[in-house]
């Protein structure tokens, strides 16, 4: 997370239309489906454009989807919204700069994605500390292959 500055500062323009809608949406767990879905697909589209935040970005998907699936709890519900609010400000073509602008249109998507990391970068830590925990209980509890198993 090197790439983003290390004070949260103040919100970007707009950011405070999103989080109301973030907090709408987090009620409706198949739209933030979608939403999820729809993030993911403009991402992989955009990567080159969002490559300097796209770990951070990426860690930001994971963790509203682990909780969306009920996997993962611990995160205030303050932080759940800047990070859906976030997505919801990604995922709009038409935010503060509209994205169709070549070479303009993501500057304040990166704003918004490094003050809402910033703001919530010790429950980001947190989640990723968890899912690495997640993957090697998965990988303990993974069956043995016969040439796997010792003889």
């Amino acid at each position: 997370m090197s790439n983003i500055p290390s004070t949260p500062g103040e919100a970007p323009k707009g950011f405070n239309t999103a989080k109301q809608k973030a907090e709408k949406l987090l009620k409706d767990k198949g739209k933030l489906g979608n939403l999820l879905g729809e993030a993911t697909t403009k991402a992989n589209k955009s990567k080159e454009k969002i490559d300097s935040y796209w770990g951070e970005f990426q860690g930001l998907l994971r963790l509203v989807q682990s909780w969306m699936v009920g996997r993962y709890k611990h995160i205030p519900w303050k932080s759940l919204v800047l990070a859906v609010a976030a997505i919801i400000y990604f995922v709009n073509p038409l935010d503060f700069i509209p994205d169709f602008l070549l070479g303009w249109g993501f500057i304040d998507d990166l704003t918004v994605i490094g003050f809402v990391v910033n703001n919530i970068r010790n429950e980001i830590t947190n989640f990723l500390e968890w899912e690495t925990l997640q993957q090697a209980d998965q990988s303990k509890a993974a069956p043995k292959t016969p040439a796997e198993s010792p003889n």
